[in-house]
């Protein structure tokens, strides 16, 4: 098991007055079975005129604001606690095929799984012949689910590139594939996208993962990011994740605080503002193990 504390600070400034802002923030982890949290603080500034804290649709720990008086910056910090834990045991060749695992998906009641398998708005299907080479590769006939995902997650980390003035959060997944090029959302975008396509159940992750400074360097403080995985539904056993933007299933370095069909269910802090003309945004993150309970 891995400790950790992770400290997502978010800074705004406004070129003009903001006259009325409402925010929703998505930075609480949960407790489940591959992670606990042990403690978890938002610090807003300037204090909200209204806060309340709720459970979304999805089952994420929402917190919503606002400010309702005029002001020139934001700032949201989020100080979590939390243990992973040992990522799961299952042998992914063990696991059922990929047709058995669709099948038993769209005749199932359960209404989360089957909505998981449908497109939303940022994972159309994608018929595309390079669309349908990835899915021939990675998902043959009778191909267990478990691996034709590993093997999805590899395929992106070896063909595609991590390019983060490649796309941004309207940039559509025909473009992705055409230039190969994109970021960690991106990446998970076109894997669900392709997953769904195949009548599988897979939701947006979205977290942090612990990254490691060079052999003989210190971590640069602020120099990890929030980061985006698939998680695939497998009937009788459970959600597994997988990171196409580094190619390997999760692990202990993982930390979940929201999934979703994609990344408009999910994104840290969103909202609606009145005035403010143009603004900067300032991101650091900070996951650091903590040996301490």
């Amino acid at each position: 098991m891995s400790l950790y504390t992770i400290t997502h600070h978010t800074e705004y400034h406004y070129e003009e007055d903001v006259i009325l802002g409402h925010n929703q923030i998505l930075m609480t982890p949960p407790s489940n079975e591959d992670q606990t949290c042990f403690s978890h603080e938002t610090l807003i500034d300037p204090l909200p005129d209204c806060y309340r804290e709720r459970t979304d649709y999805f089952g994420n720990n929402t917190r919503y604001f606002s400010i309702e008086r005029p002001h020139r910056h934001l700032k949201v910090t989020a100080v979590s606690k939390v243990q992973t834990a040992p990522a799961r045991s299952t042998s992914l060749d063990d696991s059922p095929a990929w047709e058995e695992t669709a099948d038993s998906i769209q005749k199932s009641n359960d209404i989360s799984c089957i909505e998981s398998s449908l497109p939303s708005h940022f994972t159309p299907l994608q018929s595309q012949s390079s669309a349908q080479e990835i899915l021939q590769n990675c998902f043959p006939p009778g191909r267990p689910v478990l691996r034709g995902a590993m093997d999805l997650a590899l395929l992106v980390k070896k063909e595609f590139i991590y390019d983060t003035k490649a796309t941004h959060i309207l940039t559509p997944l025909a473009r992705v594939l055409r230039t190969k090029r994109g970021v960690c959302q991106d990446f998970t975008h076109l894997c669900l996208a392709l997953l769904r396509s195949l009548g599988l159940s897979a939701r947006y992750v979205s977290g942090y993962i612990e990254t490691i400074a060079p052999a003989g360097r210190p971590k640069l403080q602020g120099s990890d990011a929030s980061h985006a995985w698939f998680s695939v539904y497998v009937p009788s056993l459970g959600w597994f994740d997988f990171d196409p933007t580094n190619g390997q299933a999760r692990s202990e370095q993982y930390i979940e605080t929201a999934v979703g069909r994609d990344y408009a269910d999910v994104a840290p802090l969103k909202g609606i503002l009145f005035g403010g003309g143009s603004n900067t945004m300032k991101v650091a993150v900070d996951v650091l193990p903590d040996l301490r309970p």
